[in-house]
């Protein structure tokens, strides 16, 4: 049986972050997905996904116009959960943080995200 957890699930703007304590260990899937604007006239711009302050994804969509919310792209990304137990009955936590890509991203209360957990 898989543990599910809905991590992030709410307005931005961006940062948001989320602890979670989990017995699970080894691989493990993230899945992303949001909107974001940039004020630019086009680029890449999207959703940047750390794990303990480690980058280990993105989610993109390319912007044609300015001042448009755009959805990115959903995606799965793969981890690996291997810290050690602090105890034999606490088990270990991981801080995921979802933050813009790059300087031409943006995000405001009229974008939503979600991070979901899957072990």
């Amino acid at each position: 049986m898989s543990d599910r957890q809905i991590l992030i699930n709410q307005a931005g703007p961006l940062p948001l972050s989320a602890t979670i304590q989990t017995g699970s260990s080894g691989p493990s899937t993230l899945y992303v997905s949001g909107s974001v604007w940039t004020s630019e006239a086009v680029g890449k711009i999207g959703i940047a996904v750390t794990l303990d302050g480690t980058k280990v994804g993105e989610a993109v969509i390319w912007s044609n116009e300015p001042s448009e919310h755009r959805a990115v792209v959903p995606v799965f990304i793969n981890i690996n959960l291997d810290k050690e137990w602090p105890s034999e009955t606490e088990p270990p936590s991981y801080t995921f943080e979802l933050s813009a890509l790059n300087g031409a991203t943006l995000s405001d209360l009229n974008d939503w995200f979600q991070l979901s957990f899957v072990a």
